[in-house]
């Protein structure tokens, strides 16, 4: 057998060992990508999700108010509703983390005690209007806010509860990478050091070429080396400019996508402000609608009793007239009486200028009234359509802070994008910088590979004296 067919045997299963360390290092590739899809998928169904149950105990919220407000008894069930669709949101949630649904399991008993109280609160609230009249039924209102405010927060803390969990899965895939790592560089060191130590074996036992013809293809092959070493050199030099080249427009971009990235973060941050100050706004618009209700109702009151004043003054009137007729009966029996009854005629003529007064009086008294509730009239329709105008800029309040917290989320992931590239650009400005260093290495190693060929021809020559008495004339030019 040939020294070269004993070394390809000798070497087979190192070839399988490698090709083997080829398919584990794919597999372990495909598991880290297939984690850190996980982690990604977690992240954005998390955040949703936290962002959803914050969105629905609002709305829970909003339904308890109008049952106060609106004198909706339906809205309790819908508040309820709303707290179901809480407990199903948090265990979609939970089921994707132990940790968190721990947490879940918590705030869903809270959640299911504040939604059993604030329904008996607010169902009595509704139907007595002297509820909030007792220092006791405020005392439990305010402990129902109370409570409501650490469920808020404790909402809020459960999207400092995902990040932890984020964190939590991007530490085991860096610590599983990191193992996977460790295992393959082990795993390749012993293969290369066997492999060094089997062909040192062979060489040192096993190969015994004639002389004479390592000679003859060491002298064709020394003119390759030469002209190989100098394609290298050149290329090497070139590769190195190139790369530098590449390394500047890359420091670039880098800095480029770093500025934009700040600019995005920047985005991000006035987008939560604006987002603070529409919640803000949108609770003084709810504040100026609740008074331009109450208004409403206070001057339909004031209109019913000006109505009743209207129909007490008309009866005055009434008196009035009857009154008149009735001193004007009496002064005409008066003047029959003659003499005796001067004195009653005298006292029924102040009767009727008195009851002729009264008249007048009551009749400025009817214009003015119905002047004033038309004037109250007037102002209810303002009152109301100002009330619906409110509404309206409350509708669109919630819309434009909706769509700012959906901004708000697009510009953070944009900053995570662009961070991401920013990464990536570093890393391939070392990648270049380091294909620099090996192309200027190349070129160095091209240069002594040169040299070593002059002294390879060198030492031919003289193993060519050694073992050819025509050594002379064959010496490599």
């Amino acid at each position: 057998m040939s020294a070269g067919k004993k070394i390809a045997l000798a070497i087979s299963p190192l070839v399988i060992l490698s090709i083997t360390l080829i398919v584990f290092n794919y597999l372990s590739m495909k598991k880290i990508q297939a984690q850190i899809l996980n982690i990604s998928e977690f992240a954005v169904i998390a955040t949703e999700l936290v962002q959803t149950a914050k969105i629905m105990f609002g709305r829970q919220s909003k339904f308890y108010e109008d049952v106060v407000f609106l004198d909706d008894l339906d809205a309790i069930e819908s508040a309820r509703e709303a707290s179901g669709e809480i407990a199903e949101i948090l265990g979609r949630l939970g089921n994707m983390s132990g940790q968190i649904r721990t947490e879940s399991d918590i705030f869903l008993h809270k959640l299911d005690d504040y939604t059993n109280s604030a329904s008996v609160v607010y169902i009595k609230m509704s139907e007595d209007n002297e509820f909030l009249e007792k220092t006791e039924n405020i005392q439990i209102v305010k402990k129902l806010g109370k409570e409501k405010n650490r469920l808020t927060e404790e909402l809020d803390g459960f999207s400092e509860l995902v990040r932890n969990e984020i964190s939590r899965k991007i530490s085991s895939a860096n610590m599983s990478a990191k193992t996977r790592n460790d295992l393959t560089a082990a795993i390749s060191s012993a293969i290369i050091g066997f492999s060094v130590l089997i062909i040192l074996f062979i060489i040192k036992r096993k190969i015994v070429s004639p002389v004479v013809r390592i000679i003859e293809e060491s002298d064709r092959g020394i003119g390759q080396i030469f002209l190989s070493s100098e394609q290298i050199a050149s290329l090497s030099q070139m590769l190195a400019q190139g790369t530098s080249e590449h390394a500047a427009a890359s420091e670039m971009k880098s800095s480029a996508l770093e500025e934009v990235s700040s600019m995005v973060r920047k985005n991000a941050d006035n987008t939560g402000q604006a987002d603070n100050f529409m919640k803000k706004a949108g609770q003084v618009i709810k504040k100026a609608n609740d008074s331009m209700m109450i208004l409403t109702y206070s001057m339909e009151e004031i209109i019913l009793v000006g109505q009743e004043t209207s129909k007490v003054v008309k009866m005055i009137d009434e008196i009035a007239f009857q009154t008149n007729l009735l001193a004007l009966n009496a002064s005409v029996e008066a003047a029959r009486a003659g003499e005796t009854g001067a004195g009653f005629a005298v006292v029924a003529g102040e009767v009727k200028n008195l009851a002729m007064r009264t008249a007048e009086a009551t009749r400025n008294t009817s214009d003015l009234i119905e002047k004033t509730l038309e004037k109250i009239q007037i102002g209810g329709d303002i009152v109301s359509e100002t009330r619906n105008i409110f509404a309206k800029v409350a509708n669109f309040s919630d819309k434009i802070e909706k769509l700012i917290i959906s901004i708000a989320g697009t510009s953070e992931e944009q900053a995570v994008r662009i961070e991401q590239i920013s990464k990536a650009f570093t890393e391939i400005d070392k990648v270049a910088q380091n294909n620099a260093a090996i192309a200027e290495k190349s070129a160095s190693a091209s240069e002594k590979m040169r040299a070593q060929g002059e002294m390879i021809k060198n030492l031919i020559n003289e193993l060519r004296s050694l073992v050819s008495t025509k050594a002379t004339s064959g010496k490599i030019s």
